[in-house]
C-alpha cells in the first residue's frame, strides 16, 4: 500500500506541474503575440492604465500604426515575407528608443504604443525617426521605398478611457491613409 500511495503523489505532483505549465502557456498566449512577442491588444491596455495610474499628472501619447503596403508584400512576397516584415517591426518599436514606453499588436500590421509625450513636435520626431530605422531596416526588396509607416497619435492621460484613445488614435491613422506623403496624424476632437 506505501508504494502505490507514493506513485499516486508522484503522479498527481507530475499532472500539477503539467497544469501550471499550460496554464503558463495559455496565460502566455493571451498576453502576447505568438509572432512578435509583444503584448497583444488587452495586455497593452492594462499596462497602459497601470501606468497612467502610476504617473496621474503626466500625460501620454498613443500611437496606432500600420505597414503602408503591407498587403502588397504578403501578396507579391508571400507570408513568410510578411512574417518578417511584422518581426522587424517588432524589433524596431521595440528597441528601447523613441520614447516608446509599451508596445503592442493589434492584428495583421497593425501596432500600438505608448509614447512619453512632450509637444506633437517631439512625438513627431521620434515618429520620423522610427519609420527612417524601420526603413533602413528592410532593404529586402525592391518595393522598399514605398513601404513606410502610418501613424496616428491620441493623447492620454488618467481618467481617461484608454480604448477610445486607441480608437482615436486609429481614426486619424485612417484619415490619412490614402495620402501619400503625409505619415503622421494626430486626433482632434
Amino acid at each position: 500500500w506505501g508504494k502505490n500511495n507514493g506513485r499516486k503523489k508522484f503522479l498527481y505532483l507530475l499532472k500539477l506541474k503539467s497544469s501550471e505549465k499550460i496554464q503558463h502557456r495559455i496565460d502566455y498566449l493571451t498576453n502576447y503575440d505568438s509572432l512578435t512577442k509583444l503584448s497583444s491588444q488587452n495586455k497593452f491596455r492594462q499596462d497602459v492604465m497601470e501606468e497612467l495610474e502610476k504617473n496621474s499628472e503626466t500625460t501620454y501619447a498613443i500611437v496606432y500604426m500600420d505597414i503602408n503596403k503591407f498587403k502588397y508584400i504578403n501578396d507579391a512576397l508571400g507570408y513568410d515575407a510578411g512574417d518578417d516584415l511584422l518581426r522587424e517591426m517588432a524589433r524596431t518599436v521595440s528597441g528601447g528608443v523613441f520614447d516608446i514606453l509599451y508596445t503592442g499588436r493589434v492584428s495583421s500590421d497593425n501596432f500600438v504604443l505608448l509614447m512619453n509625450y512632450v509637444s506633437d513636435a517631439q512625438i513627431q520626431s521620434n515618429l520620423e525617426k522610427l519609420n527612417e530605422s524601420f526603413i533602413k531596416k528592410i532593404n529586402f526588396c525592391s518595393v522598399g521605398k514605398s513601404i513606410y509607416i502610418v501613424s496616428g497619435v491620441a493623447k492620454v492621460s488618467y481618467g481617461q478611457d484608454v480604448l477610445a484613445a486607441m480608437d482615436n488614435a486609429n481614426l486619424a491613422r485612417k484619415s490619412i491613409k490614402k495620402e501619400n506623403e503625409i505619415r503622421c496624424c494626430f486626433y482632434d476632437d
